[in-house]
């Protein structure tokens, strides 16, 4: 009985080392439209400052406090799934960017569901330490050189 009783229980425990795999990720349901506002209550390192060219990281990790029209408020943070970002159930996505690279200051933009609510967040772009060298070396001694070769 004890062999029996063992084996059963074996071939539960390997079958149970194999549901795992079939899991699925949960897939966000249908957004609900009802955003009446949001502000950021987190930012990570990697959407404040950006090195070289270029916006910030994608916005997974970003936590947003999404108010309700019915008045209602919950703090989610942003993740990314097979079919985009999503905070909660409310679908997240970025702005458009120019082609045209500049440094400094930036503001970055992210919408939520539909273009009608959105947040704004500033980030810093740090240029490439070769580039910062040739615009020095191109303000100092540019008159020196008349056809520019970087």
């Amino acid at each position: 009985m004890k062999k029996l009783l063992s084996g059963i229980l074996s071939i539960i425990l390997i079958c149970n080392l194999f549901t795992a795999v079939y899991a699925q990720q949960p897939t966000p349901s249908e957004p609900s439209n009802d955003v009446a506002d949001a502000e950021i209550v987190y930012l990570p390192f990697k959407n404040k400052v950006v090195f070289g060219y270029g916006s910030p990281a994608f916005p997974d990790g970003i936590v947003l406090k999404l108010k309700y029209k019915d008045g209602t408020e919950k703090t989610e943070a942003i993740i990314r799934t097979e079919s985009g970002y999503y905070a909660g159930e409310e679908h997240i996505f970025g702005g458009v960017h120019l082609g045209v690279v500049s440094f400094g200051k930036q503001t970055e933009t992210l919408y939520i569901n539909d273009e009608s609510v959105s947040v704004k967040y500033d980030y810093f772009v740090i240029p490439p330490l070769r580039s910062a060298i040739y615009k020095l070396l191109d303000t100092f001694f540019g008159f020196l050189f008349p056809i520019r070769i970087f």
